[in-house]
């Protein structure tokens, strides 16, 4: 069920069951506290008869479920590294695509998840995402102007200078163990 579903059944029960819904409100409190009461539904009533309270709900709504549904799969006792990522991939591009007029919860947002971002293991992630055979490089476009070769050669070339590091630090603590 969406909220426009329940927008007309509630406004039209605020609108038709008024008396009704102040009076189940009050109760048989009387004095100050019943007109608290009464005043408290009143306001409350005249915020579900207004159309820009539901349009606000349903943007809080909308702006929610891509966080909602990035959590529900971060959650999941299958959620693999490069479904995690593809979910805040998700949420980054839904923020920062939002209207003009909105333009201050984009900022904010991609802000936020540009941090988030940075204290992630982010080779881990691109490279499961890579690995991932029904994924590979699809996800990253023709701007990425990178083909399964091309990665192939760095992921080469950087095992062999990990290797030299690697050997040159066992060389040095050789020297220091023979000293």
């Amino acid at each position: 069920m969406c909220i426009e579903d329940l927008e007309t059944p509630i406004s039209s029960a605020a609108f038709n069951r008024r008396d009704d819904i102040i009076q189940a409100q009050v109760g048989r409190e009387i004095g100050s506290k019943g007109n608290t009461l009464r005043a408290e539904a009143e306001a409350h009533l005249e915020i579900i008869l207004d159309c820009g309270f539901w349009q606000h709900l349903s943007m809080v709504i909308e702006d929610t479920e891509p966080i909602a549904y990035a959590t529900n799969i971060c959650q999941s006792d299958h959620a693999h590294p490069d479904v995690v990522l593809l979910a805040f991939v998700g949420m980054f591009l839904y923020f920062r695509n939002l209207p003009s007029e909105r333009s201050n919860l984009s900022k904010e947002m991609t802000k936020h998840l540009e941090c988030c971002w940075k204290g992630f293991d982010q080779e881990l992630m691109v490279t499961a995402l890579i690995l991932n055979p029904y994924e590979q490089l699809e996800r990253f476009g023709p701007k990425a102007e990178v083909d399964i070769l091309q990665l192939d050669q760095l992921v080469v070339s950087q095992e062999a200078e990990d290797e030299i590091l690697d050997d040159g630090a066992l060389e040095g603590s050789r020297d220091e163990h023979e000293r």
